[in-house]
């Protein structure tokens, strides 16, 4: 590895919701991504956010992820409390520390992540962020939903929205 290079471990995983794309860097887990390897944008997105990244494929180093994730699929884990690599600056990266701070079974609308941010009139913003969010499951964005008590958006898909909410036991 040339000096100043970051290695990301990169690991797919099949889940109820399909396969999923699991990275991380030595700080911590830096991207659940939704598709198959390799998912359109997901490279790009690596480029972006880590230029110098060399992306290496690993089941081995993404093991407790991927293993508290089978056991989030499995109704078994409630939490996750892995170290993050979260790339997010200003009103995203506190909507999203906000939202991980949203328990398991739990829903808060746009508006409610947008104040738990800091920003009451960010409902806006608060949608951006989670359609930005590039930790889906762990970092859950699944439950945020409309003010009106419709599911609103998911990068994930609304179907996959609606069962993540029905396995955490919400009512649809």
């Amino acid at each position: 590895m040339v000096s100043g290079e970051i290695e990301i471990a990169i690991s797919e995983m099949s889940s109820p919701v399909g396969q999923l794309i699991v990275a991380s860097t030595s700080k911590g887990l830096c991207r659940i991504a939704f598709g198959r390897d390799p998912e359109p944008g997901l490279y790009t997105w690596f480029e972006e956010n880590f230029p110098t990244a060399v992306p290496i494929k690993s089941r081995s180093a993404n093991r407790v992820i991927t293993d508290a994730l089978k056991e989030y699929f499995a109704g078994k884990r409630k939490k996750f409390d892995f170290k993050l690599d979260l790339i997010a600056e200003g009103f995203q990266r506190k909507a999203l520390l906000a939202l991980a701070r949203v328990q398991y079974g739990r829903t808060v609308s746009y508006g409610e992540l947008a104040a738990e941010a800091g920003n009451p009139r960010a409902a806006r913003a608060a949608g951006t962020a989670c359609a930005r969010n590039p930790i889906a499951i762990v970092i859950p964005c699944h439950r945020v939903i409309a003010g009106d008590g419709s599911l609103g958006g998911y990068g994930g898909g609304e179907d996959h929205k609606r069962f993540l909410l029905k396995l955490e036991g919400v009512s649809i």
